[in-house]
């Protein structure tokens, strides 16, 4: 569909990009503040995802805290570009966040050469295992079950 979309316009993919996200520590939110928190870390991870995106490809929720986003380009620097203003946007949230937390989200992408032949179940396999390695490196820096909350553990 978003193919199509973008060959009316005159603009033939070359890329397919595909990212996989996980919203960091959600099981410590729900442990530490309650699940109505955990539920509004749930939202501001949704909240970014969606804003990254910007109308440009499609975001679906895998699991309780994982998505997969998914948008044909011609940019093969549109991973990079993507990690930026995720990055940037998850600052924003967390200077004018008054949550006792962090949000903090592991993202991983790759972007595939575009053929109508890819299917899309081999695309999200390969971008789960990427984004749980990410994953891993970001807990490297605490131990399981510390909540980083105004830069210091709770």
């Amino acid at each position: 569909m978003f193919a199509e979309k973008l060959q009316e316009k005159g603009v033939a993919p070359k890329y397919i990009l595909v990212g996989y996200a996980d919203a960091d520590g959600l099981k410590d939110v729900n442990d530490t503040f309650g699940h109505d928190e955990g539920d509004s870390l749930i939202v501001a991870c949704v909240n970014v995802l969606k804003e990254t995106m910007a109308d440009r490809g499609v975001i679906g929720r895998m699991s309780g805290d994982e998505f997969a986003a998914m948008l044909f380009t011609s940019d093969e620097t549109e991973c990079e570009k993507m990690k930026t203003k995720m990055d940037e946007l998850i600052d924003a949230y967390n200077v004018k966040s008054e949550k006792p937390y962090k949000l903090s989200v592991s993202f991983g992408t790759f972007l595939f050469p575009y053929s109508p032949d890819l299917k899309i179940l081999e695309l999200l396999e390969n971008e789960d295992k990427q984004m749980y390695r990410i994953k891993e490196n970001h807990r490297a820096g605490r131990r399981r079950g510390d909540v980083i909350v105004n830069d210091k553990k709770a």
